[in-house]
């Protein structure tokens, strides 16, 4: 007779794994990679955008580099806080 108490072992469904880990992780690394990448090229972009003229094809807001600078710092910081 057999211990009711006993654990069982229960082998894991590999037919649904993503090199051997679970499918979902898979979903939250391409959400979290797309979401670090989007931050990172618009935090590059930001001070090109400020410091850019105001006129022109590709008008910007036409700062100096200081203050675009100042600003860029500003929600560097914001967003490590």
């Amino acid at each position: 007779m057999s211990d009711p108490t006993a654990a069982t072992n229960v082998s894991p469904d590999y037919s649904r794994s993503f090199f051997g880990h679970p499918r979902g992780l898979a979903t939250l690394f391409m959400t979290e990679f797309f979401e670090r990448f989007t931050y990172y090229g618009l935090r590059a972009m930001l001070v090109l955008f400020l410091a850019a003229s105001a006129t022109g094809a590709n008008p910007g807001f036409g700062v100096d580099g200081a203050t675009a600078g100042a600003v860029y710092a500003l929600f560097t910081g914001a967003a490590y806080l």
